[in-house]
């Protein structure tokens, strides 16, 4: 994850917590809050699952480059 993407979800979840620290009322407000805070939440799911792929995949590119070394070792 790049540094942007990295400040921008640390300032949602700033606003998130100030959200639930000073609600804003009852009605539609409420609502759009809400939807608000679960759009923040799926992109936190979302940034997690692209690491969790990043991290794999490097771990995975690892393996290749020891099994051609060993396929290239071989008599």
């Amino acid at each position: 994850m790049d540094n942007i993407l990295r400040l921008k979800l640390a300032m949602l979840v700033a606003l998130v917590d100030f959200l639930r620290a000073h609600p804003l009322g009852e009605g539609p407000v409420a609502m759009v809050v809400a939807r608000f805070m679960e759009k923040v939440a799926r992109l936190q799911a979302l940034i997690a699952q692209q690491q969790d792929g990043a991290s794999g995949r490097k771990a995975q590119t690892g393996r290749y480059q020891e099994l051609r070394l060993q396929i290239t070792r071989m008599p």
